[in-house]
């Protein structure tokens, strides 16, 4: 469908864009704006922030004079925005919206979101290619409809506003889509050449490691809970809590992880706590080993201490006993034999009094 392009041509002047330009030079390539020219290191650790990156993303996004009623594009307003478009906590990092259209479906080109409705707040508009496409999160995961049978745009805002895609099945994926998904999941390495020489993307992504995919899940947990009063959180933490501990023993098919990203993703949430709980236990139990040994160091250092201390009362004995032979020999005016022979006769001649029966 062609229509859909007059659609985007409609630009507010605010925005800067020519009627007349190319549409590579409309928008930022989407997936160029989420996974390579934004900072990584990003932490949403704030609203500000949050508004700061979503303002840098949307920068070059389609903006349309007029939208259809009940449609918005205020995407710092939108509680689906990370969702869709931020990086998922998963392999390659590539965001949700991506995996879908690009891979799953193998719809290639650029994605250009245009707006989001406000009565399905779930539900967003966007353009590939110069045909709009409709998508839905719903139980945990996303719903992609095409409108490329519309030919006006007064078509496409009327079937917008009257939210007619409910009346219309979803695209299925396809096939090789879904193994290539499958791969992702694996950790294929391979997977990235795949995804550019097959023009599933216009870039070959870079591989991540699992910390790094974790700390995608924490920066949108924090992003969910943003706003929340600390009850509503505690609150969401015990749910959590309960939710994977029933999902203890839970060994899913490919397909129903497939039919079910929300269980996908908790899983694998579940898997990272229990290599956290894991990597924590085996730390104590080097503490405690470690503190074992530590007190066993120290037991020897205080037996030290002791035959220290017997061989210096020794040593002060011994300095005793010569300090009265000198006193015996010169008041006495005994000889240092004779003094001998009485020590070792057990006679104290200084005091006068017999040791031997002591």
């Amino acid at each position: 469908m062609h229509a859909p392009k007059r659609l985007l041509r409609k630009f507010s002047d605010e925005a800067g864009k020519s009627a007349t330009a190319e549409p590579e030079a409309l928008s930022l390539s989407f997936s160029g704006a989420l996974t390579v020219n934004h900072d990584p290191g990003c932490d949403l650790q704030s609203p500000e922030e949050t508004k700061s990156v979503i303002q840098e993303i949307t920068s070059l996004w389609p903006t349309l004079e007029t939208l259809p009623s009940g449609w918005s594009d205020e995407w710092e307003t939108w509680p689906y925005f990370f969702t869709y478009f931020w990086r998922s906590p998963y392999f390659l990092r590539l965001p949700s919206l991506q995996m879908i259209v690009n891979i799953q479906h193998q719809i290639p080109g650029i994605i250009e979101p245009v707006m989001y409705s406000t009565t399905s707040e779930s539900v967003v508009a966007f353009m590939v290619n110069d045909v709009c496409y409709v998508a839905r999160v719903a139980g945990g995961s996303i719903g992609l409809w095409s409108l490329e049978d519309l030919k006006t745009d007064q078509d496409i805002f009327e079937f917008l506003e009257n939210n007619r895609w409910k009346e219309r099945d979803p695209l299925l994926p396809t096939e090789q889509g879904m193994a290539t998904v499958q791969r992702i999941r694996d950790r294929d390495p391979t997977v990235t050449k795949t995804l550019y020489e097959e023009g599933y993307l216009d870039f070959e992504p870079q591989p991540t490691t699992e910390e790094e995919e974790m700390e995608d899940f924490e920066q949108r947990a924090m992003e969910d809970d943003r706003g929340e009063d600390e009850a509503e959180v505690d609150q969401n933490l015990s749910e959590i809590e309960n939710y994977l501990e029933s999902l203890e023993d839970l060994n899913p098919t490919p397909e129903e992880l497939h039919n079910d990203p929300k269980l996908e993703f908790a899983l694998k949430f579940r898997d990272a706590i229990k290599k956290m709980k894991e990597a924590e236990a085996v730390a104590e139990l080097e503490e405690a080993e470690q503190s074992i040994l530590d007190g066993e160091d120290d037991e020897y250092e205080e037996d030290d201490e002791e035959e220290g201390d017997d061989e210096d009362e020794g040593g002060d004995d011994r300095d005793e006993d010569d300090e009265l032979k000198g006193r015996l020999m010169s008041e006495k005016g005994m000889e240092s034999g004779e003094v001998d022979t009485m020590f070792l006769g057990g006679k104290d001649v200084a005091h006068g009094n017999s040791t031997a029966g002591r």
